[in-house]
């Protein structure tokens, strides 16, 4: 471990954060410098393990490249505009959307959401101020909300039937018991001590699951799930 690059991070509430404000950690006669937030794999967290970090990261990642598509548009075809935007924009507000899509909070979410609409409209080549709702039908795409839930359900089948290396142990109801229900093809939700645990991502994707109709359930080919979660 190189001490000179070496940081350290304490993750807490805000209040116990607070009580340990003179804290510092020495390792071989060498005080690391402590942070507030750190990114890992592409993906800022913060000590306090929300993701405002994050999404402030994307929004300004995200505006730089959207600013230079409003100063080019006019020299660009739609098609072409469009094509700025899956390759530039849209690679960015899913990366790892899984772990920090946050269903409990609308709010911060709301704002990554504005950003996709701005690009449709840019796209488009609407005004600032017209309808998202009706950029987004012409140009055929989803809501970041839908997005996310379609990744979350791609992660769950890829787990099931075994096509990632990754094990969340999920397990379904007929393997808890012998009598048939009409919840047996349902996966059964992680136990959490403290009510924050439910809104992990894991519990998201397993709700999403069981939401779904058996008969996409119950499918074992990825291509044809993928395709017909897509048009759900």
């Amino acid at each position: 471990m190189s001490l000179n690059n070496s940081k350290f991070m304490l993750i807490g509430g805000p209040r116990k954060l607070n009580t340990l404000e003179e804290f510092t950690l020495t390792i071989k006669e060498k005080e690391l410098d402590r942070v507030n937030s750190y990114k890992y794999l592409g993906v800022i967290i913060n000590e306090n393990l929300s993701w405002t970090d994050h999404v402030d990261y994307i929004k300004n990642k995200v505006s730089q490249r959207l600013g230079v598509l409003q100063r080019i548009k006019h020299l660009l075809p739609r098609d072409t505009r469009e094509l700025f935007v899956k390759a530039m924009v849209l690679p960015i507000l899913d990366y790892a959307d899984v772990t920090w899509g946050d269903k409990s909070n609308t709010k911060l979410m709301n704002k990554i959401q504005l950003l996709q609409n701005k690009a449709a409209k840019l796209i488009l080549n609407m005004p600032k101020h017209s309808s998202a709702t009706e950029a987004l039908d012409q140009l055929g795409w989803d809501t970041l909300e839908k997005r996310r839930r379609s990744h979350l359900l791609f992660l769950v089948f890829k787990s099931l039937n075994g096509l990632i290396d990754w094990n969340f142990n999920f397990n379904h109801f007929k393997d808890m018991h012998d009598y048939n229900t009409r919840f047996n093809n349902n996966i059964c939700k992680p136990q959490s001590k403290r009510s924050w645990g439910q809104h992990r991502f894991v519990c998201h994707a397993v709700d999403d699951w069981n939401a779904l109709p058996d008969g996409i359930k119950n499918i074992s080919d990825f291509l044809v799930f993928r395709r017909l979660i897509r048009i759900m």
